[in-house]
């Protein structure tokens, strides 16, 4: 692996990771599926993704899926025997994606990830051979990890385009407000409130931890920089005092071997704090 993956945070996780020959072609229709619908969600309105979604369960193509992206993924769901459900969920996930987004608590948000983050770790992990019912929660752990470290490390970029993926409830039992979070200056309140997040990120990724052990042994390595490289990213925010106006967070190249380092020395145990 030449690149760091963590430049583009959490952009395509485990994208790189040694895919089979047979499922490399199921594992990129997967990520055109993915990515097309959060691009998607910027111009098109949630109607016209309840309407594919239905078109979809049915088994058609829609006005939004254009006939050659269909059949590669319905090409996906019949070969490698994924779940319809898996991919037709992340169309209502994006039609909440049109901004202004707003989630009032966590279970809302939680919804969210259900129906568009979630259902992404599934298939991933499905082409992987990690599909029993006992997994599922582990995996969904490691993305909701993946997801909230992203939307720290992204969180200008979201606000720049109207989208807040951190509950109004969360904001308010802070003392804060959306307009609080436009604002650019730091204060003790908004770095406690991003503190709290990052703990979130940390205990849905040690809950994950277990999951190194159920996959099969050529994907253990990509999972162990996935999650050796979320913990050091946010030590890095943390490092930043949780400055997340001013440039988003990355990782220099020596952090970036050591992570590496890390893995390749077979750790299978990683500390959280």
């Amino acid at each position: 692996m030449n690149v760091d993956p963590l430049r583009s945070y959490p952009v395509r996780p485990f994208a790189r990771a040694r895919w089979p020959v047979s499922v490399r072609p199921a594992v990129e229709t997967a990520w055109q599926w993915h990515e097309s619908l959060w691009q998607e969600s910027l111009t098109s309105p949630p109607e016209i993704f309840l309407a594919a979604h239905d078109a979809f369960i049915a088994g058609h193509p829609s006005a939004l899926i254009p006939e050659e992206h269909y059949r590669a993924v319905e090409s996906v769901i019949q070969e490698h025997n994924i779940p319809r459900t898996l991919f037709a969920s992340q169309l209502l996930g994006a039609s909440r994606l049109a901004p202004p987004v707003r989630y009032k608590d966590w279970p809302e948000l939680e919804e969210f990830l259900r129906l568009m983050i979630y259902p992404q770790a599934g298939i991933l992990a499905h082409l992987a051979g990690v599909y029993r019912t006992w997994q599922q929660e582990m995996v969904h752990e490691l993305a909701q990890a993946l997801f909230l470290t992203g939307r720290l490390i992204h969180f200008r970029r979201d606000i720049a385009s109207d989208r807040l993926f951190f509950p109004l409830a969360d904001l308010a039992s802070s003392g804060l407000s959306l307009s609080d979070l436009r604002d650019r200056s730091l204060t003790e309140a908004k770095q406690k409130f991003f503190w709290q997040w990052s703990v979130r990120a940390r205990l849905a990724l040690s809950m994950a931890l277990p999951l190194v052990h159920e996959l099969p042994r050529r994907y253990r390595s990509t999972f162990k920089v996935w999650v050796i490289g979320t913990l050091e990213v946010l030590r890095e925010i943390e490092r930043r005092k949780f400055d997340l106006w001013s440039i988003e967070p990355g990782l220099s190249a020596r952090q970036w071997i050591h992570i590496h380092l890390q893995a390749l020395a077979g750790r299978t145990t990683f500390r959280t704090h």
